[in-house]
C-alpha cells in the first residue's frame, strides 16, 4: 500500500502529463507488467494478461513508453532468471511479446509500416551526474527550464516523498530489496546519458528501436518505480521490528500514519503541478463552416484543427504533415486539372474520408488539396500522385484521381491494408486469448 502511494501520486507522472505528455500514462501500467510478469514464472496463463497490458501500453501511443518497459521487463526478467538459475523467464518475456504483437496488432502493424516508411533518425543525448539524479528526485519543480539543461525540469524530476530518504538507507540493511536496487540502478545509468563514455545510452543509441529515441532523462521512471518498492520493503522491516517491541497496535498507528503523511505529500506536489496547468479556450467551428488547409506550426495545429482547418508544413517530425505545394486559404480544397472538363458541386471532409459530387462531361484527374499517400483508396477510378513533392519524403505530392466522366460522388478514403490486417488479427487474437485464459484458470481452480 505505501509503495502503490508513493508511486501513483508520485512525480514523474505529475510532471509529464502535467505538462501535456499524454501518452505517458501508460507508465501507470509499468507496475502490472511487473506483477503479471511475476505470477507467469509460476503460471504460465499469465503470460496472457502480461501481453494485454503491453499491447494497451503501446496502444497509448507515444515512441518513449513501449522501450521503456521492454527495459523493465528485461531487466526484471534478467534478475528473476539469475536467481531461479533458468533461462525460463526470458522465455516467458518472448511468449508475452508474440501476445502483445497479436493483441495489439490494430496499432502495432500500422505503426510498425509507419516507421518503415518513415524512419525517425532524430536521436538526441543529454547528460546526468549521480548528484543530478539525486536532486531531481526531491526538488519542488514544475514545468520550467533548467539552467544549463537541454530540457525543462519536467523530463529529469521524478520527485520521490520527503519521507523516503531514512528509508532508502534503512533498505540497505536489508536483503529482500536489493533487486529493485538492480533496477533503480538500470534507470539511473540510462539517466545519466553521455555523462558515462560507452554506457547504457551509448548501447541503446545501436539498437533497433532505441537509436532514434531522445531524452535519456525520461528513464527516471525505473527509479520512480523501483523506490516505492524499495521504501515499501524497508517500512515492512522497520515495522516488524516495532511490533516485537511495542506490539501490534504500535504498528498499525505507524503503518497509517506513515502512508497518510505520504499521500498527502503527494498530492500536495500533484496539485502544486496541475493548478499551473492552463486552460486554453478554443474558438469552435460552428457547423457548416467550410474546411480548407492553412499552413501553421506546432503550436498553432490545434487551434487549425478546431476552427475546422486543416494544419500542413507544421511539423518537422511529422512527414505526413509536410507538403511542398498545397493550396492554402479560402481556395477550393477539390479541383479538376482540366477546368473544362465538368464541375465540382459540392464537397465533404473529413480526416480520413473526402466526398466531392462531380458533373463531368469528360474524364480528368481531380485533384485534392491533401498529401499523397499510397494508402488512400478511391470508391471511383485510380488513385495518383499529381505534383512534386518534398525530396526527403516517401509521401507527398498532391493527392488525385483519374476520374471518368459522368455525374457521380467520389470518395476517397484512408485506409492502409495494415491497419485492417492488424484489426482482424487483434479481433481473434483478443477473443481466443480471453478462451485460453478463462480456460487455464477454471482447470488450475479444479
Amino acid at each position: 500500500l505505501f509503495a502503490s502511494v508513493l508511486f501513483g501520486s508520485g512525480g514523474w507522472l505529475a510532471l509529464h502529463l502535467g505538462e501535456g505528455h499524454c501518452t505517458f500514462a501508460g507508465a501507470a501500467l509499468f507496475p502490472y507488467l511487473v506483477l503479471f510478469h511475476r505470477r507467469a514464472l509460476d503460471e504460465r496463463e499469465w503470460l496472457i494478461p502480461l501481453g494485454a497490458v503491453a499491447a494497451w501500453i503501446v496502444a497509448l501511443g507515444g515512441t518513449s513508453t513501449p522501450p521503456m518497459a521492454m527495459v523493465l521487463l528485461a531487466t526484471v526478467a534478467s534478475i528473476d532468471a539469475y536467481r531461479r538459475r533458468s533461462l525460463s523467464p526470458y522465455l516467458n518475456l518472448f511468449a508475452a511479446g508474440v501476445a502483445a504483437a497479436l493483441i495489439g496488432a490494430v496499432r502495432l502493424v500500422p505503426a510498425l509500416q509507419f516507421v518503415f516508411d518513415h524512419p525517425r533518425h532524430l536521436f538526441e543525448t543529454d547528460a546526468n551526474s549521480i548528484i543530478d539524479i539525486i536532486r531531481n528526485a526531491y526538488e519542488w519543480r514544475g514545468v520550467e527550464a533548467v539552467r544549463g539543461k537541454r530540457y525543462w525540469f519536467h523530463e529529469y524530476g521524478y520527485r520521490l516523498s520527503y519521507l523516503t530518504p531514512p528509508l532508502i538507507l534503512w533498505s540497505l540493511t536489508i536483503k529482500k530489496t536489493r533487486a529493485w536496487w538492480i533496477v533503480a540502478g538500470v534507470g539511473a545509468g540510462i539517466v545519466a546519458g553521455s555523462a558515462i563514455p560507452y554506457g547504457p545510452w551509448w548501447l541503446m543509441s545501436r539498437l533497433p528501436i532505441f537509436r532514434d529515441l531522445r531524452v535519456p532523462s525520461r528513464y527516471a521512471l525505473l527509479i520512480a518505480l523501483a523506490m516505492p518498492i524499495v521504501c515499501g520493503g524497508a517500512l515492512d522491516d522497520l515495522l516488524a521490528r516495532l511490533e516485537k517491541w511495542r506490539g501490534p497496535r504500535s504498528r498499525r498507528l505507524v503503518a497509517i500514519a506513515v502512508v497518510t503523511l505520504a499521500l498527502l505529500d503527494g498530492l500536495a506536489f500533484d496539485a502544486f503541478c496541475f493548478h499551473k496547468v492552463f486552460e486554453l479556450r478554443l474558438p469552435i467551428a460552428v457547423q457548416g463552416t467550410p474546411f480548407y488547409q492553412e499552413q501553421g506550426t506546432w503550436r498553432s495545429m490545434m487551434n487549425l484543427v478546431m476552427q475546422n482547418q486543416g494544419a500542413i508544413k507544421c511539423d518537422e517530425e511529422a512527414p505526413l504533415e509536410r507538403a511542398l505545394e498545397l493550396d492554402t486559404g479560402e481556395v477550393p480544397q477539390v479541383r479538376l486539372l482540366d477546368p473544362g472538363a465538368g464541375a465540382v458541386r459540392a464537397i465533404r471532409w473529413t480526416p480520413n474520408r473526402i466526398e466531392a459530387d462531380l458533373d463531368l462531361q469528360q474524364p480528368t484527374t481531380v485533384m485534392f488539396n491533401q498529401n499523397w499517400n499510397e494508402h488512400w483508396r478511391a470508391t471511383t477510378g485510380t488513385v495518383v500522385r499529381v505534383g512534386p513533392k518534398v525530396a526527403m519524403d516517401h509521401d507527398g505530392g498532391r493527392l488525385g484521381v483519374k476520374a471518368p466522366a459522368g455525374r457521380y460522388t467520389l470518395a476517397v478514403y484512408y485506409r492502409p491494408r495494415s491497419f485492417v490486417i492488424g484489426a482482424c488479427v487483434s479481433a481473434l487474437s483478443i477473443v481466443l486469448a480471453l478462451f485460453m485464459f478463462i480456460s487455464a484458470r477454471k482447470r488450475r481452480v479444479t
